[in-house]
């Protein structure tokens, strides 16, 4: 499932088979599963770990989770069920002391979740402005020791129109190593994201892939060229 700009109102259903989606990606060449719980995102706690548990089962390629992990009960949950990485949104902006500890429990596969919309952190499902500026909280991330973030342009998620570049440049001018997100839609964007002169791991690919805007073997090894 997908949202438009984040919204549970504005959802599209495009299989009902996460295992053979993620199956389908690995085939194609994916390195990294990048799974989102909408339904935890949105009630504050993970509510579909059995999917998360079933795919790290059957499918060899590592999964980076995020949606509603906001204790250590949570994440240790997640981690227990096949997560690689976790994705923390809301207590990262807004719980520092949980951030540390789980930095503690799990160093390398912490993930800030960087959600923007209207120029401010959003939080809680994207439903809540912060009225903190994204540079300002990736900076507080990375003197917390963060190493990575997923930053996110939430207006621009699920509409194919482009990756948001001034927000992505911003934010790994604080030190962070970021995953951009957010509006991905075409080859031409993904070449765009490889050939910045920017820190930038991976991106997150989600509708243009279900649509069939972008073919992921392809982008795979267009990034591998070089762009």
């Amino acid at each position: 499932m997908r949202l438009w700009q984040g919204r549970a109102d504005q959802e599209t259903v495009y299989a009902d088979d996460p295992v053979a989606i993620a199956e389908r990606w690995r085939a194609a060449g994916a390195t990294l599963l990048h799974i989102v719980d909408l339904d935890g995102a949105f009630q504050g706690r993970p509510m579909h770990l059995e999917v998360v548990q079933a795919i790290a089962e059957q499918v060899s390629v590592p999964i980076q989770y995020g949606g509603g992990v906001r204790n250590e009960g949570d994440l240790r949950a997640a981690m227990a069920a096949g997560a690689s990485r976790v994705m923390l949104g809301t207590v990262a902006a807004e719980d520092p002391a949980f951030l540390h500890r789980a930095l503690q429990i799990c160093p390398e596969g912490i993930v800030a979740a960087v959600d923007v919309r209207a120029g401010q952190v959003a939080t809680r499902g994207w439903v809540e402005l912060s009225g903190t500026e994204p540079v300002e909280l990736a900076k507080r991330l990375h003197g917390w020791g963060v190493r990575r973030a997923l930053v996110t342009d939430a207006g621009r998620d699920g509409t194919m129109s482009g990756p948001n570049l001034e927000l992505l440049q911003s934010v790994t001018e604080t030190g962070l190593q970021v995953i951009a997100a957010g509006g991905i839609s075409s080859l031409a964007d993904i070449v765009t994201l490889a050939r910045l002169d920017l820190d930038l791991e991976g991106a997150v690919v989600g509708r243009a892939l279900y649509n069939g805007a972008v073919d992921l073997a392809k982008a795979i090894r267009l990034v591998q060229l070089g762009g």
